[in-house]
């Protein structure tokens, strides 16, 4: 089984293993620049559910996640989450992760200018 999968593909799949009884749970993020906020992130995401599912919005109606995960900067925002609507329509709920203090890829990004810099 390749790892590329069509939309449909990963429908089917996320519906095989709801019946199965698995726990399906959903994020989206930029990892480019994986660092330890993300791995954490990633980690407290899976623990959530038996499967996770990193996913661009187009594959949320296909999926039809149990849980969607977003980084806790969103709390208070809640209502600006544009997954919100879809996630719940299917019965899914939205569970924001803590991030990591002291860990952003945009404080990465300012380090390894200031190298360079040098």
């Amino acid at each position: 089984m390749g790892k590329i999968k069509t939309a449909k593909e990963v429908g089917a799949i996320a519906e095989s293993l709801r019946k199965e009884g698995r726990k399906i749970v959903t994020t989206n993020g930029v990892f480019d620049i994986l660092h330890l906020g993300h791995i954490t992130y990633l980690q407290k995401a899976r623990e959530l559910g038996d499967v996770l599912i990193d996913d661009p919005i187009n594959l949320l109606s296909n999926i039809k996640p149990h849980i969607h995960v977003k980084g806790g900067d969103y709390k208070g925002k809640e209502d600006s989450i544009v997954e919100k609507g879809l996630v719940e329509r299917d019965g899914g709920k939205i569970v924001l992760v803590e991030m990591v203090k002291g860990y952003s890829t945009s404080s990465l990004i300012r380090k390894i200018i200031g190298v360079f810099k040098e």
